[in-house]
């Protein structure tokens, strides 16, 4: 795979072809590299089959991550203790939160990129490419799957305040860029859009979890600082751009627009 295939993808649609469905596909996947290259021939309809499969969807994107992005440094003698505790802890099911050793947060080293279509309230689609800044690639394989049950979108259905966000640990920050050149155009009409309301757009995506996407502009000054000190080590956050922050989707009673 190279990173022009994995670009060329949207990660939320699933895995290919049935010879990766059926009960061999709920084992160890013997060649994760076939079943990400057929992922990326397949019809859509074949794609989302695949992507109810915990073990295939884990494979997928662990090859189109790693084929976007270059490999991290091997570890130093002083990190191998903890090298070795990651590569015996067991893997979180799909969707769930990835503690890294010692409890801290996976940083640069779990850096994803690829391509994310959102909406706002199911239409003005604009297609996303979406780099993981900081925080737990397994939120971004559950993102994925939300949107394979949704003809591949993440809808954008309420505003919320930047405040309500800021009191939020967030669990995954993407930075979104648009796809091509002639996605700017509507990509600076989402950026404007949530900037003139001061708002972060969501897009629920569990009972638990919730994207919102933030305009990364001043009026979000407060809002970007506790970002970067919630992630250290991640690099600065981009400013006049679209983030993608995953984090505990707004309690029922938090103040909550529908987005028009």
């Amino acid at each position: 795979l190279t990173s022009s295939g994995v670009a060329a993808v949207a990660p939320a649609i699933g895995a290919a072809g049935a010879a990766a469905t059926g009960p061999a596909a709920a084992k160890e996947v013997e060649d994760p590299a076939g079943v990400a290259m057929r992922f990326l021939h397949a019809a859509r309809e074949a794609q989302t089959e695949m992507l109810k499969d915990e073990s295939v969807a884990r494979a997928i994107l662990q090859q189109l991550g790693s084929a976007a992005t270059p490999s991290p440094p091997p570890p130093s003698a002083a990190s191998a203790p903890a090298a070795a505790s990651a590569a015996t802890s067991p893997a979180p099911a799909l969707g769930q939160a990835a503690a890294a050793p010692g409890g801290q947060r996976l940083g640069p080293s779990a850096t994803w990129s690829g391509r994310m279509s959102l909406t706002r309230s199911s239409t003005k689609q604009i297609e996303l490419q979406a780099t993981l800044l900081d925080g737990k690639v397994q939120l971004v394989e559950l993102a994925l799957r939300v949107a394979a049950s949704n003809n591949g979108t993440l809808n954008i259905s309420h505003r919320v305040p930047f405040d309500d966000l800021a009191r939020r640990i967030p669990g995954a920050i993407l930075s979104l860029s648009p796809m091509t050149a002639q996605q700017q155009g509507a990509y600076d009409d989402y950026l404007r859009y949530f900037k003139t309301k001061v708002r972060c757009g969501v897009s629920r995506l569990d009972d638990n979890d919730s994207m919102y996407i933030v305009p990364s502009c001043e009026e979000a000054a407060a809002l970007l600082k506790n970002l970067e000190v919630a992630a250290p080590n991640a690099p600065p956050l981009p400013r006049n751009a679209l983030l993608g922050v995953i984090a505990a989707a707004p309690a029922g009673t938090a103040p909550a627009t529908a987005v028009a």
